[in-house]
């Protein structure tokens, strides 16, 4: 799997998760059309993006596509796999966790503020491509609040960047947690005797734990 930008004509580009298959013709999928809202338009034969009423012309053409599946079928457990599709789908649409579970931020005085920092050229279209597909994918959303923290930009070990908010200033006036998380020792000592691990669910697992609604504001970041 890979993020891509497509360009499809329509004044905006597309950033998506899609598989490398090898297939002579790449196929754009329903969930794709759905995301982002367009209709394939076979009479005027082009695409429109709905909400926004741009058109754009396309070719069409008959081919012949074999069937693409995303899990092997040699492989053993292929029917475990085949019974949780969302395992398989690279798709990273937002969803509602699937938990009541949400993190609060409890402050003490008026709201932190900070300056947005300067970014080198290429460093700045990097973060920018990655802040478009988190709001695409509704991670993350703009923001008028009274708080601001500022841009910090992780470089990862695949060459790719991790844009995070640097929250000294807000830790600073955030109450201490008298209940930190428990020993990572008692967690291994519950996996004793366990023989399947799997790291599935916890891509990106900073993205699944939601802020609650009234603590949001507090985690907004300022971007050049």
């Amino acid at each position: 799997m890979v993020r891509k930008e497509l360009n499809l004509g329509l004044r905006r580009p597309f950033i998506w998760t899609f598989i490398i298959a090898d297939v002579s013709s790449p196929i754009i999928g329903a969930d794709f059309l759905k995301h982002f809202n367009l209709l394939i338009d076979l009479k005027k034969k082009g695409w429109w993006m709905w909400k926004l009423l741009f058109f754009t012309s396309c070719f069409f053409s008959n081919i012949v596509q074999p069937s693409i599946l995303t899990v092997d079928a040699n492989i053993s457990f292929k029917n475990i796999l085949s019974e949780y599709p969302d395992l398989s789908n690279p798709s990273l649409i937002s969803k509602s966790a699937s938990h009541g579970t949400v993190h609060h931020i409890i402050t003490t005085g008026p709201p932190v503020t900070a300056r947005p920092r300067r970014l080198h050229p290429k460093l700045y279209d990097a973060v920018k491509v990655e802040f478009e597909f988190l709001l695409a994918q509704g991670i993350i959303r703009p923001s008028k609040s009274p708080w601001s923290s500022p841009l910090h930009v992780v470089p990862k070990s695949d060459s790719t960047v991790r844009p995070v908010g640097d929250y000294r200033q807000l830790n600073s006036v955030t109450e201490f947690d008298s209940y930190p998380m428990p020993y990572l020792n008692d967690f291994a000592h519950a996996l004793h005797g366990k023989k399947i691990f799997s790291k599935t669910d916890i891509f990106k697992a900073f993205h699944q734990i939601p802020i609650a609604e009234c603590d949001i504001p507090k985690t907004a970041v300022t971007t050049p």
